[in-house]
């Protein structure tokens, strides 16, 4: 019934933005633009929208890569459920 009445509200006064607010799972951090294999770069912290499980997958498989390169390489599979779950733990570290 809300995603009904949010729905309907979004369609009403959001057209344009109306399809990334009803995205389901709507995927939220601060790591996107985190380099952490280059310790001068600048981490800005800015919690925003992630973007799908594409973007997300693409940037937590280089992070992998890169930690390969000084450690034993991990090879995972991840898939949108470990997605998700990583973004939450990793949200729920950095507090």
């Amino acid at each position: 019934m809300s995603e009904t009445i949010i729905g309907d509200l979004c369609k009403e006064f959001f057209k344009d933005v109306e399809e990334a607010v009803m995205e389901n799972p709507m995927l939220l951090g601060d790591f996107s633009m985190a380099n952490p294999t280059d310790d001068e770069a600048e981490d800005p912290r800015l919690y925003e929208d992630l973007g799908g499980h594409d973007i997300i997958k693409e940037k937590l498989d280089k992070m992998l890569e890169d930690y390969g390169y000084e450690n034993k390489p991990m090879n995972l599979v991840l898939f949108n459920d470990a997605l998700e779950h990583v973004t939450k733990i990793h949200r729920i570290i950095r507090f």
